[in-house]
């Protein structure tokens, strides 16, 4: 009976091990119980990354680890509290107060030979940039960097040649306490770090090559000057009419006018005048701009003379030395002018030549932007006459009283600044006999009204008669005096000095007479303009 059951359960296609083999059941999951960490499932084939990826985490876990370490090693280098700037003093007295003592033994010895100053160089280039802008702002530096500005000042004027680093001790100096010795007016600017630490080799500004006369001309010197001592006031010629007023007990009011021109302007304005178009011409809104330059335009379409515009103010006239600079008085220009920046040079004067059909007279130097000389007070006229002619304003020879004013631009004393004549106000015989005048080339004695070379140079023709003082007083008649008129002639004054002049006869308030018809390597002339 039992295998009777068996076979009634058998079924079709049914193998002998589906009963016998039952199939395996997996045991309930109990979500309850947590699974142990690491633990994989039986039945789940294990997964790993691809060999690529493992090496990019490793290789982020390396940089990871690096910055770490980098970070750690920068914060334990760096003291609490201190910033990354470096910090190479022990405290700012550490370098103002023996540097100080340095600077100052220097300044009170007074000796700026080149072994001084290389001396000097030398201890200050044992500082960084950090170092020396540490003390930039103490008094006793700027005044000792203003000093510094000074000299490089008077060598670039007594130089022939650019003033460089390699060429003079003084302009390495310059350099290293942050002077620009192409501006050398503009702010110091220290930079962090100095100049190179190379050997610099220094050449004396007075050993460079002299500018030499052309072949075969004259070389004038002071015993060459026309001598006229002066004797009677001539009337040959009335002064143009000056829109000035002269009064002798002063103007208590008021004070001698200054000018509020910014002096930091580039050298080419004379170009920069060419392009300004002619219709703005010299206009009386140009006064006390910053950049009161002007030209007109000749009957050819050249450009004249370069002007500026100056403006009406109160001067003092006049000066101590001498009966001829007295009495002193104050005076007042009531209304702006125009005077020209340079005086005439030999390439304006040839235009005046060529259109006229004159000769012109024979040089000294060639260049065209040299001064011209050899003209008496007749050809300095003469170009006036032609100038106004050509542009169609009125021009003239200044009179004594604008080109003081204009010559003192707002000084008081004897010569800018004081009583001191240095290289950087005038062109005059410094060191010796001045051989010859400087060119427009060379940008320097600029003052506060951009007019150039107003004292030294060359002297310069006014319009006024030559009196014996400024009250147009005149000496004694006598035999002697009589006899002098007639061989001189007419007299006029000149103004300014001359580069064969000593700083002894370089002032503002100098007045000297010549005849008329004189001419001489030492005297030129510059033009003044109406401003209506």
């Amino acid at each position: 009976m039992r295998a009777a059951l068996v076979d009634s359960l058998s079924m079709p296609g049914m193998d002998a091990g589906a009963v016998t083999r039952p199939r395996a059941v997996r045991p309930p999951v109990d979500v309850t119980r947590p699974r142990p960490a690491g633990a994989r499932s039986a039945a789940a084939p294990a997964h790993r990354p691809p060999p690529r990826v493992l090496a990019r985490i490793l290789l982020a876990m390396g940089l990871l680890l690096l910055a770490s370490l980098t970070l750690v090693w920068m914060l334990r280098e760096r003291a609490p509290g201190q910033t990354p700037t470096p910090a190479p003093m022990a405290g700012a007295a550490g370098v103002v107060q023996p540097l100080a003592a340095v600077v100052q033994a220097f300044m009170e010895r007074g000796d700026w030979s080149d072994a001084e100053v290389a001396a000097l160089h030398a201890r200050l280039r044992e500082l960084d940039g950090a170092q020396l802008a540490a003390v930039s702002g103490e008094q006793w530096f700027q005044r000792f960097v203003d000093e510094v500005r000074k000299r490089v000042k008077e060598q670039q004027a007594l130089a022939r040649a650019p003033l460089t680093v390699h060429s003079s001790a003084l302009a390495a100096l310059a350099a290293t306490v942050g002077l620009d010795l192409s501006r050398p007016d503009a702010a110091p600017r220290i930079l962090p770090s100095g100049p190179s630490s190379a050997a610099l080799t220094h050449t004396r500004a007075d050993a460079l090559p002299v500018e030499q006369p052309a072949p075969g001309a004259t070389s004038p010197t002071a015993g060459q000057k026309a001598s006229a001592p002066p004797t009677a006031r001539q009337q040959a010629g009335a002064a143009p009419s000056a829109s000035a007023v002269v009064q002798a007990d002063g103007l208590p009011g008021e004070r001698a006018t200054v000018p509020a021109l910014s002096d930091d302007e580039s050298t080419g304005e004379h170009e920069a005048a060419k392009r300004t178009p002619h219709a703005q011409g010299c206009r009386v809104e140009l006064v006390g701009s910053r950049r009161p330059l002007c030209h007109d335009v000749l009957a050819s379409g050249a450009p004249g003379p370069l002007l500026a515009l100056i403006p009406a103010g109160v001067l003092d006239r006049g000066g101590a030395t001498g009966s001829a600079e007295q009495p002193m008085r104050r005076a007042r220009i009531e209304r702006p002018f125009a005077l020209s920046v340079h005086e005439i040079s030999q390439e304006e004067f040839q235009l005046y030549c060529n259109d006229t059909g004159r000769p012109c007279p024979a040089q000294p130097w060639t260049g065209s932007d040299y001064p011209v000389v050899n003209v008496s007070w007749h050809d300095a006229q003469a170009y006036v006459e032609w100038l106004s002619a050509s542009t169609g304003q009125r021009y003239s020879l200044p009179s004594e009283l604008h080109w003081e004013y204009a010559a003192r631009a707002g000084e008081r004393g004897a010569v800018p600044g004081g009583a001191t004549l240095s290289p950087t106000d005038a062109h005059f015989s410094m060191h010796g006999v001045q051989n010859l005048p400087a060119r427009r080339v060379q940008p320097f004695n600029r003052n506060a009204f951009r007019l150039m070379h107003m004292l030294g140079n060359v002297r310069e023709w006014v319009q006024d008669p030559w009196t014996e003082d400024l009250n147009g007083r005149t000496a004694a008649p006598s035999r002697e005096g009589a006899a002098a008129r007639v061989a001189a002639g007419a007299m006029r004054v000149v103004r300014g000095g001359s580069y064969a002049d000593g700083a002894a006869r370089i002032r503002f308030s100098l007045r000297e007479g010549l005849p008329e018809e004189a001419r001489d390597a030492f005297t030129g002339f510059r033009v003044m303009r109406e401003v209506p």
